[in-house]
């Protein structure tokens, strides 16, 4: 009672933040002894007011003990009751500010990480389906998902089985790759076997000899790199499969005891996009190859590594819309059109001047992503949708948007001036 007493006449509106905070951590000092019941109706009472360093003075055992001890409690509606208890029981490190602020934000940011699997439960049966093998074969190398920590080796071994068992998959096999990536330095030759048995039986995907030019053009082999340009020009496709790879994520996680929103978050989180990035790479490397080509006058290889970037950008295109790919096509197709355009302009001053443009609505079109993120993505937005939608609706969500459009929908959400203003973009038909 002391302690609630010197609350109440120490902190009055003119208190700053940094006293209540400190106010509030001698008071939870001076109430450590108390019933849970007393430290709940604290709690409620003082929910503008009550900051995480309150908590910080209670044993974890006390938080569980007040959590539950809230939903039963006087004051506030029940939802205000529900969301209180979800952040206490997480309050010593899961938030900052005042309590009534944090609402929703503990409980979803508890539910974005991921839960500690055991190894043993992970590990599929020879019956199981693709889904639960390729799902399984990612999470083995990640951080967070394994209660043993990472295993590599496992995730190698596990892929290998699924790829005998589906050896034409293309899913499996660009996770493979991606993983083999991700670890260039300790697998090189594994990943040489890995893109040539994809490229072999993903015959239509020009992602795995892009992968291969990028190897060429930094060991010096230029006119092998060209050839592999020239080769998957004509190619409709080039992706990595990393939403196809989330959503057999999302099954294997389901079968091991998670929601269904902590499922598909965490999986979305866990997309591995080492391959794109190689792309970029690759982009780079040709805008500097055109300089020189055009100084030793090498028409042929100038025109290859120029007409690069618009062959990429239709490939990706015909992928889903995954926020990070986007915005790598579209800086890549921006860069790529300028220097076309500079290339040409003496020879054809209207078509420099339609690649000018193109280059310029590229341009746009990362400014418009970049405004959607501003509002629409991250943690808090995620929350706030949640509390409006609803479960069912949010997982129409992370369905529809997250997992696979979400570049069209930051898009479309980038004239809004608020979160209340997309809630119809969320669950709207996408393409993919």
């Amino acid at each position: 009672q002391a302690a609630i007493d010197t609350f109440i006449r120490r902190a009055g509106p003119r208190t700053t933040a940094f006293e209540t905070r400190r106010i509030l951590g001698l008071a939870g000092r001076g109430l450590m002894l108390a019933d849970a019941e007393v430290l709940a109706d604290f709690a409620i009472a003082g929910a503008d007011y009550v900051y995480d360093d309150f908590f910080k003075c209670f044993a974890d055992s006390t938080l569980a003990e007040v959590s539950q001890a809230i939903l039963t409690r006087p004051g506030g509606t029940a939802e205000d009751r529900r969301q209180y208890s979800g952040v206490i029981a997480t309050a010593r490190s899961g938030y900052r500010g005042p309590l009534s602020k944090a609402v929703g934000i503990v409980v979803f940011a508890e539910a974005v990480n991921p839960k500690p699997i055991p190894m043993a439960d992970l590990i599929p049966a020879e019956a199981d389906g693709i889904e639960i093998w390729t799902g399984a074969a990612e999470l083995l190398r990640l951080k967070g998902f394994i209660a043993e920590g990472p295993q590599l080796e496992k995730a190698i071994e596990t892929y290998g089985r699924a790829i005998s068992k589906w050896p034409t998959d293309g899913i499996l096999l660009a996770g493979l790759v991606s993983l083999y990536v991700e670890y260039e330095d300790r697998y090189p030759d594994e990943l040489g076997k890995a893109i040539e048995l994809a490229h072999r039986h993903d015959a239509d995907n020009a992602a795995y000899a892009y992968l291969v030019a990028t190897r060429e053009f930094r060991s010096g082999q230029d006119e092998a790199a060209l050839a592999n340009l020239r080769s998957v020009a004509g190619r409709k496709l080039c992706t990595f499969y990393p939403i196809e790879r989330a959503k057999r994520v999302v099954a294997s996680l389901e079968r091991v005891g998670y929601g269904k929103t902590r499922a598909r978050l965490t999986a979305y989180r866990s997309m591995s996009l080492a391959p794109y990035f190689d792309l970029k790479d690759l982009a780079n490397r040709t805008i500097l190859r055109s300089t020189e080509y055009e100084v030793e006058k090498r028409v042929k290889a100038l025109n290859t590594v120029l007409e690069f970037p618009r062959v990429f950008s239709s490939q990706i295109s015909a992928g889903p819309r995954v926020h990070h790919v986007e915005r790598i096509r579209v800086k890549v197709l921006a860069t790529g059109l300028s220097r076309y355009a500079n290339w040409i302009v003496k020879s054809d001053r209207d078509a420099a001047e339609a690649m000018r443009r193109e280059a310029v609505q590229a341009e746009v079109r990362t400014k418009e992503i970049e405004r959607g993120e501003d509002l629409a993505a991250g943690r808090y937005a995620w929350t706030t949708l949640f509390d409006i939608l609803g479960e069912d609706d949010f997982l129409l969500y992370c369905d529809r948007v997250l997992l696979g459009n979400e570049a069209e929908f930051l898009i479309k959400c980038s004239d809004k001036k608020g979160l209340e203003e997309v809630v119809g973009l969320a669950t709207a038909e996408y393409p993919f």
